[in-house]
């Protein structure tokens, strides 16, 4: 508001009798806040003296400053004359604290810094960093000439309000360099990027740490950049190898960095101040690294990093924009808009940039509001004319009008920002025409493909944990098999489902926890569709869905389905997915190989019984579409078997586990007896793989009766109820499998093998059509009236 400027030589000829250049003993001194002070006068002078330039607003704008003159809508700055001349002077106050700052700089060396680095070194170092660099920005350079020259140059710098620069452009590249090269600098380095690479819910965020020399450190990485900026913007460097010196030592620690293990990541349940504070400043500094490698690639040509480095930078530009909080908004356009290495996919970053800024009042006040809190001078972020900070909140002050507007503003983002993206929604009702649609849809389908191609990229990169590797596989899978519902316009591009059989592959492994893996899928259901259900924050029992296991496959007794111990909200937001997932799959979906293996997945873990249950009734009818274009050619290959295999056992290998009366039920209804005589016949050439699901299914309960469970009577009776009922085909089938598997356990031992001795049964009787010899050693020949419970008590014997 320039209401300072009148007072600037009473502080600083005040702040002349306390100012300790000297290294201050911890807590004695405030040299570094009084060169802070300075720094910001400095940073007023360039703020209010730097011409502007328009762009337009353009998402790729670098530098937008002030002017005295209004221009473009830009308010200006109006300084008197009186206030010009104290702006121009305050150059010659604070010109021997500038040379001061300069030469302490210049005395840094590795072998001095040895053994002392600590909070106030830093803080003081940093300090003075700062401002040299906001000196050298708001000065011109010196310019030599006769007597009179000299005083019409001063005039002209008294009209504009700057001053002249004492400080020669080599001294300070050698003070640059000198900061560069010292263990404090590489110290610095080491403290912040030990975190480049962590979610603020990690364990790594809860560790005990100086504090004080963390935000110091973050300040000097800032401050470094910042000198490196003002050298290069002083338009006296002809050689700009300190830049690539610079930039070598960043990677470098970048590159240590991310080889760790996956640490464990909890939902906070305490965010606390201290901790919201050292976000905020890992934040500015990462922002800040990410900032300063991408524009120095602008200076260096031919400097091309390498693909192992790019995938470090991408990984963590996701993890830092999945940090930022409101009032951050300024960082996360950095991020965005300054993407000279493709970090982030253009359509990404687009849609990013139109949320974070532009889509609605409120988006573009907090945006606004975060220049002014965030934007650094020397960066020329503001773009509005003189200091307009309403308030110093994170949040900018909006009309009810504006929240009704936008009810969702873009930070935060969240951890699953780039996933969001994949079960974000085609906004088409502004559509007016087809021509608008097409358009409309292949702008999403562009993204989306982007999205997918990212994850893969991250999946793939073995050298490091990647963004991507971070995030529970189940939250992954829910979030890509959102991509089915987009539509069938984009679940048809042969990318899309390249990518997704790749990403579905890794996601849905057998080496996967399928417990883990339904748990979060569960959990990341629950959470998306929050906003459904009205009720933003759940009860204490809500939120115990993180650490519940999903309880279906446990051994009973008495042959009843435990229960699925989820609360009734993600019941309904699971059973609401699925559904949504059959009706598309029914209208669409069916004739893609990628979607019938959506639906496949629901199979293969050990989710709910009742969710398993209610998605076969609303199959039903269309079972026999979930077998592969190359299976149905094959129904006898070992992959088959293989995914046989993974959909009887779900992760779990006890083979002695009783599945749920409600999957059983389920099975024998599809295999029964149907009352209409111009139904389809499910048999195996008709079901296919599903056929084969559900007859080994029933087979292995029969064994597991016979064997463990043959006095109970309600087990007994279920038994008799479901068998009775099938076909006559899938009847004599189950019978028989388990015949020849019982009669099989007098010749081996039981092994872990039990479900490749059933499958390996299953296909002699259903695929191979091999006869299957009975107890009494005679072919096997079955009548329509067979008396099963005859049978049991022969089979009971083994």
């Amino acid at each position: 508001y320039a209401l300072a400027i009148p007072h600037l030589p009473t502080f600083i000829s005040l702040s002349v009798k306390s100012l300790s250049i000297q290294y201050p003993s911890v807590g004695t001194s405030c040299a570094a806040e009084y060169l802070s002070a300075f720094a910001i006068i400095c940073e007023c002078v360039r703020a209010a003296t730097r011409k502007i330039v328009n762009h337009n607003n353009a998402p790729d704008s670098r530098r937008v400053t002030f002017s005295q003159e209004a221009k473009g809508g830009h308010l200006k700055v109006a300084l008197t004359m009186e206030q010009k001349e104290v702006l121009c002077k305050a150059g010659m106050w604070l010109e021997p604290f500038a040379k001061i700052a300069l030469n302490s700089i210049e005395s840094l060396s590795a072998d001095k810094q040895r053994g002392k680095i600590d909070a106030a070194t830093i803080k003081l170092v940093a300090a003075r960093t700062r401002f040299v660099a906001s000196y050298i920005s708001a000065s011109t350079p010196t310019l030599l000439g006769d007597a009179a020259e000299e005083e019409n140059v001063f005039l002209e710098l008294l009209s504009e309000g700057r001053f002249e620069r004492s400080l020669q452009i080599a001294s300070c590249i050698s003070a640059l360099m000198s900061i560069i090269n010292s263990t404090l600098f590489d110290h610095c380095l080491t403290v912040i990027m030990g975190y480049a690479y962590s979610f603020d819910d990690s364990d790594l965020f809860f560790k005990s740490c100086n504090e004080c020399e963390e935000a110091s450190a973050c300040a000097m990485i800032k401050a470094t950049f910042m000198f490196a900026s003002a050298l290069v913007e002083s338009g006296e460097c002809e050689d700009r190898s300190f830049i690539m010196r610079l930039r070598q030592i960043v990677i470098i620690s970048l590159m240590k960095n991310g080889t760790i293990a996956q640490e464990s990541s909890e939902m906070l349940q305490n965010r606390n101040t201290s901790l919201l504070a050292r976000v905020a400043w890992l934040n500015s500094a990462h922002s800040a690294v990410l900032q300063f490698l991408q524009s120095s690639s602008e200076l260096i040509n031919g400097d091309e990093l390498s693909p192992a480095t790019i995938g470090r930078m991408k990984s963590m530009c996701f993890i830092v924009l999945s940090r930022l909080q409101p009032g951050e908004e300024v960082f996360a356009a950095r991020i965005l808009r300054l993407d000279n290495l493709s970090l982030i996919p253009v359509s990404i970053r687009s849609i990013l940039f139109k949320e974070l800024c532009s889509k609605s009042t409120r988006a573009r006040k907090q945006y606004l509001h975060s220049i002014l809190s965030h934007g650094d001078l020397l960066d020329g972020e503001g773009t509005r004319g003189p200091f307009q900070l309403e308030s110093l909140r994170c949040a900018a002050s909006c009309s009810p009008q504006d929240r009704e507007e936008d009810l969702t503003p873009l930070l935060p983002m969240g951890k699953l920002c780039l996933l969001h993206i994949l079960s974000s929604t085609i906004n088409i009702d502004d559509i007016r025409n087809y021509d608008e649609l097409a358009q409309r849809t292949n702008d999403a389908k562009r993204v989306i493909l982007d999205a997918l191609d990212t994850l893969l990229e991250m999946e793939n990169d073995d050298q490091i944990v990647t963004y991507a590797k971070k995030i529970e596989n189940g939250t992954k899978l829910y979030h890509l098999m959102n991509v089915a519902l987009l539509g069938e316009n984009l679940i048809r591009d042969d990318n899309i489902q390249r990518i997704i059989c790749a990403l579905l592959s890794s996601y849905s492994s057998s080496s996967c926890d399928t417990k883990v893996t339904t748990k979060s899928f569960v959990d990341a259901c629950f959470r998306h569709s929050e906003r459904h259900f009205g009720n933003k924050h759940r009860s204490n029992a809500d939120e115990s869905v993180v650490q519940r296991a999903v309880d279906d496959q446990v051994p009973c007794d008495d042959d009843v389905g435990t229960s699925d111990n989820l609360s009734d909200q993600e019941t309904r937001s699971l059973d609401e997915f699925v559904n949504d997932l059959c009706t598309n799959f029914i209208e669409y979906g069916a004739q893609y190989d990628t979607f019938v293996r959506f639906v496949r997945v629901f199979f293969t873990l050990p989710f709910p019984s009742s969710v398993i249950s209610s998605l076969i009734r609303r199959l039903r009818g269309v079972l026999h579409l979930l077998t592969y274009e190359q299976e149905s050619s094959n129904i006898g290959s070992n992959d088959v078997k293989k995914e046989l295999k993974r959909a009887l056992t779900k992760g779990c290998s006890d083979f002695e586990v009783i599945e749920p009366t409600d999957i059983l039920d389920s099975f024998a209804a599809v295999l029964a007896k149907s009352t209409d005589a111009n139904s389809r016949k499910f048999d195996l050439e008709c079901g296919g793989f599903f056929y084969l699901l559900a007859v080994a299914s029933l087979s292995r309960n029969l064994i597991l009766f016979i064997l463990h469970h043959f006095s109970n009577s309600g087990m007994r009776e279920a038994m008799h109820r479901r068998l009775m009922s099938l076909r006559e085909e899938a009847f004599i089938s189950i019978l028989s499998i388990a015949g020849q598997y019982l009669r099989r356990l007098e010749t081996q031992r039981r092994s872990e093998d039990d479900f490749d001795n059933l499958i390996s049964i299953l296909f002699d009787a259903c695929v191979h059509r091999t006869s299957i010899i009975s107890v009494d050693g005679d072919s096997f020949v079955p009548h329509s009236d067979y008396d099963w419970s005859a049978f049991l008590m022969k089979m009971s014997k083994f």
